[in-house]
């Protein structure tokens, strides 16, 4: 004679699914890619096994993040990564794996660290051929991303929304030129670039964003323009404004290399003066002055110094 059927099963919270990989000697760093998981069965129960499992990642009790929601049971699978910096560095990582059948299993305590002094920002420009010039204005700072997926470009949800930059001297730290910015992986420093920073050839650009993602420039060179003597001048010059287009307010710089009485005077387009910037003697050195409140439109700012006399184009813009 035959019994009516019945069911056998689990045992309820009996972990049926061993997780082989990871395992306490495990240690996933940031950016990393390509992790293997690996699980398998008691040998007697492989027929109880479904076809396919989920895979989760834990940290302590908490669902960190389904890393798949299905795939093949057959033992191996692979996470592309690359490991995000909002997993949070600790060592009580655990993959949780289920089955279609139910059946499921916790790997043991792995660790999840920071990638140890790895650059993920590359700043493109500068570059170790990049001269900036005292007084220069309008300086590209570049920089970009490893393309870790495919044809993409940047991390993605890896990277932060905003950027700061600063400016090293060797390891001095010289000037924050922008606090924040756009992470769209270029920015211009308006200038113009201050005297104060010595000339030398180890300067370097740091940029980090606001999920601590980081990269250095390569050393290039700051450096006192023609007519400039160990921060003395040896000429006349009247230097680029800044910033240029201005919206309402510019800074305008002049060097003398003597005593010399100075006119500097800003000229619209009908050769109206409409500002006066300097109309005395001044001794030698390198001088500014700011220009305020002027309309929008294009105008000419000319320096006149005994025989000498040059001229700079300026567009405000409101």
């Amino acid at each position: 004679g035959w019994s009516e059927n019945f069911e056998i099963v689990p045992s309820e919270n009996e972990e049926v699914i061993t997780v082989t990989e990871p395992d306490v000697s495990t240690v996933w760093e940031h950016f990393d890619t390509d992790l293997p998981v690996n699980w398998s069965y008691p040998a007697l129960l492989r027929i109880l096994s479904g076809d396919n499992v989920s895979i989760a990642l834990y940290n302590g009790s908490t669902l960190v993040e389904t890393l798949v929601d299905s795939t093949d049971n057959d033992g191996s699978w692979t996470y592309a990564g690359p490991v995000p910096m909002s997993w949070t560095p600790g060592t009580s990582y655990n993959i949780y794996i289920e089955d279609d059948l139910g059946n499921f299993g916790w790997s043991e305590n792995f660790e999840i660290v920071p990638s140890e002094n790895e650059e993920v920002i590359t700043v493109t420009e500068p570059d170790a051929s990049t001269i900036w010039e005292h007084f220069d204005t309008d300086l590209p700072v570049s920089w970009e991303y490893p393309a870790l997926l495919g044809s993409a470009s940047v991390f993605g949800a890896l990277s932060g929304d905003e950027v700061r930059i600063v400016l090293y001297h060797d390891t001095t730290l010289v000037d924050t030129l922008v606090a924040s910015t756009d992470n769209d992986g270029s920015w211009a420093y308006a200038g113009p670039v201050p005297i104060s920073w010595t000339p030398g050839t180890n300067y370097k650009i740091y940029i980090e964003d606001d999920l601590g993602n980081f990269g250095w420039s390569e050393s290039f060179e700051v450096a006192s323009p023609s007519g400039i003597e160990d921060g003395n001048p040896d000429m006349y010059r009247l230097l680029p404004v800044s910033p240029n287009p201005a919206r309402g307010s510019f800074t305008v710089q002049f060097m003398i290399p003597e005593v010399s009485s100075v006119q500097i005077t800003v000229y619209d387009l009908l050769g109206r003066a409409v500002a006066s910037i300097a109309d005395k003697e001044f001794a030698s050195g390198i001088y500014s002055s700011q220009v305020n409140g002027l309309p929008a439109g294009v105008y000419v700012c000319r320096m006149r110094a005994g025989e000498f006399e040059e001229s700079v184009r300026v567009i405000v813009i409101r």
